[in-house]
């Protein structure tokens, strides 16, 4: 029988807490997820941590600086489709391919 050590998922956690961090909140600095990390989860994490798991705060700006232009567009891309996410993920897909 193996033994099971307990921290060897330790990263893989913090990692996915700064992904879903990242989903709840795409704007985020690497400051806001290290303090959401410090103040709910008592997890003290490096910005190397962080652009391992989400990508550079720098490469993330554009979106964060975008991204109230681009939701409503999504939004009507979405609507276009009738609700279905599917079929915008699709049409987005085919975009980015023929690009």
């Amino acid at each position: 029988m193996s033994k099971i050590e307990p921290l060897s998922n330790a990263r893989h956690n913090v990692t996915q807490l700064i992904k879903n961090i990242h989903k709840i909140k795409p704007d985020a600095t690497n400051h806001e997820i290290k303090e959401v990390l410090l103040e709910h989860h008592g997890l003290d994490c490096g910005s190397n941590l962080i652009i391992q798991a989400i990508g550079s705060e720098r490469d993330r700006l554009p979106l964060m600086q975008r991204r109230d232009k681009l939701i409503p567009k999504a939004m009507d891309l979405l609507e276009s489709c009738n609700g279905n996410t599917v079929i915008a993920h699709n049409v987005l897909n085919h975009v980015v391919k023929h690009v």
